[in-house]
Order: structure tokens, then sequence, then C-alpha cells
């Protein structure tokens, strides 16, 4: 079997500012925008026919590695409340490449949300031996989503 991830899709307070912060601060450009309505069937979210607006935000790759933002907009959901400034069972982390990890710190550091390390030099192990220099940040996006973006460096 043949299995690949394509997207993962966010539910997010304010699709306005999530939008603004995966295209203007991370770079992914806009491939999809539309109003639906929720079956409550597949995902588990809302009550049927609640209304939702999703936006698929599209990194590099034409094919993989998108990212949906998704808000429940009628009847609005809940806010959650602050959210958890440590991952623990049951959250997600986010690992991104890019190739100006230093210029990115900059914009997200301008953006307000909240970071966490970087950027910060470190070796990891490669997969079949060696090793990998990378650049690495960390920070939680406008939601409390976790991301880790690295950049591979020479030698």
């Amino acid at each position: 079997m043949d299995t690949i991830v394509r997207r993962t899709t966010l539910v997010v307070r304010d699709i306005e500012r999530s939008v603004e912060f995966y295209r203007d601060v991370l770079g992914l450009s806009v491939y999809y925008d539309s109003e639906l309505k929720l079956s409550g069937v597949v995902m588990p979210i809302a009550k049927p026919g609640a209304s939702c607006r999703l936006v698929i935000m599209q990194a590099k790759d034409p094919w993989i590695g998108m990212v949906g933002l998704m808000q429940v907009t009628e009847p609005e959901e809940p806010d959650p409340g602050p959210y958890r400034q440590r991952l623990s069972i049951g959250d997600i982390a986010f690992v991104m490449a890019s190739d100006d990890v230093r210029g990115l710190f900059e914009r997200v550091q301008s953006s307000g949300v909240q970071l966490i390390a970087g950027p910060e030099e470190s070796v990891v192990p490669k997969s079949g031996g060696g090793e990998i220099r990378m650049l690495t940040i960390s920070f939680f996006d406008p939601d409390g989503y976790f991301i880790e973006v690295n950049q591979r460096l020479e030698g």
C-alpha cells in the first residue's frame, strides 16, 4: 500500500489571522478558499449542517505539504481559551524546512506569536549514518499549534 500525507487541517479561532500568518510569515500561498457545510459524519466537528470556511495553504510542492485552516463560522464554536505552553500527549508538532531560518525568525518575532527557541545550531544523526548540521527555530502559531523550522547547514 502506498500512503502519502497530503495535508494537515488545523481548526482555528480566526481564519483571517491564520491565513495572514501562514502566508505573510511562513511564506505559504492560498491554494483553495471556500465556504462549506459540514456533514458531521467524516470530521467530528460542530453540528451537522454547520458552516465553515476552509482555506488550504500550499508550500513549495504542488501535491504534498499543504496546511488546511478551518474555522466553523455558523454557529461559531466557543473559544477554548488560552493554549498550553508545553506539548503533551495528543498534541502535534509540525516540522518544516526553510532556506532562510534567520529571516523567518525575524518575521515570526515581528508577528507577536510565542517564540520558543532560535535560531539554535544543532547536530543530529542522519538516517543511514553520518550527521546533519542544522539551524532551528520553534514557536507556537496564533492558535497554539507548535512549529519547528529547520535549515540544513553545509559541512
